[in-house]
């Protein structure tokens, strides 16, 4: 609420400013050129792009505690929702574009993978008592990334899409470890990590192998690989 008191006593407030959450969906290009979709303004986060590059998903909400996601056709223009219990968030395709994986925002916290192209059924892979984030799923289809959100001390994780099996503990170091990608090829994964004081990103080889490099100077964040790797 935007609000302002007078020498008087009266009060004048804003109960709520239309519109301050939207925002538009818009291609950058490599130059900083920018085109937008014609997709309605929402207050959108996260949006993903389709394998196929015809589709958007993007969750819809003002907060990351009350969104859902919803899908967006390039070519035809239309909105359609996916999910319906306004506590969706973070999520990704996989790989051959049927399903989906999302987590919920409401504990205890799931990782839910979801059919896009059949039935539209779903299944709980994992859940935890404290907040997660899922960071993307890996180029074979076969595992979902997570860490613990807010943590101090969080490790990158993976969990297998078709669930029925503890987390596999990828990345431990000191500090906290996150939002990490593995490369097309399957070989390396990029992270975030707070080893010398701030979020710097890191690459290093997936899933075991010796060796760490640091990519980003002066702070990184939300590291993604270019399609080719």
């Amino acid at each position: 609420v935007h609000f302002a008191v007078a020498d008087n006593g009266t009060l004048v407030f804003v109960p709520q400013l239309q519109g301050e959450d939207e925002n538009e969906l818009v291609w950058v290009d490599h130059r900083g050129g920018i085109e937008a979709l014609k997709a309605p303004a929402q207050p959108y986060i996260a949006p993903r792009v389709s394998p196929d590059g015809r589709t958007v998903m993007a969750t819809i909400g003002h907060s990351f505690g009350a969104g859902d996601v919803w899908k967006f056709d390039i070519a035809r223009e239309t909105m359609t929702r996916i999910t319906f219990d306004e506590k969706s968030l973070l999520m990704y395709w996989t790989p051959d574009g049927k399903r989906m994986v999302y987590q919920t925002e409401d504990g205890p916290f799931k990782i839910i993978v979801r059919d896009l192209e059949g039935d539209g059924g779903e299944k709980e892979i994992f859940s935890m008592p404290q907040p997660l984030v899922i960071s993307g799923i890996t180029p074979d289809g076969r595992w979902v990334l997570f860490s613990q959100w807010g943590s101090n001390d969080s490790d990158v994780l993976m969990v297998p899409i078709e669930g029925a099996q503890e987390p596999t503990v990828v990345v431990r170091e000191d500090q906290d470890q996150g939002d990490s990608r593995v490369s097309p090829d399957g070989r390396w994964i990029v992270y975030e990590s707070r080893q010398s004081g701030q979020l710097e990103v890191f690459v290093r080889p997936f899933p075991a192998g010796t060796g760490k490099w640091q990519v980003s100077t002066g702070g990184g964040v939300k590291p993604l690989w270019a399609p080719r790797g």
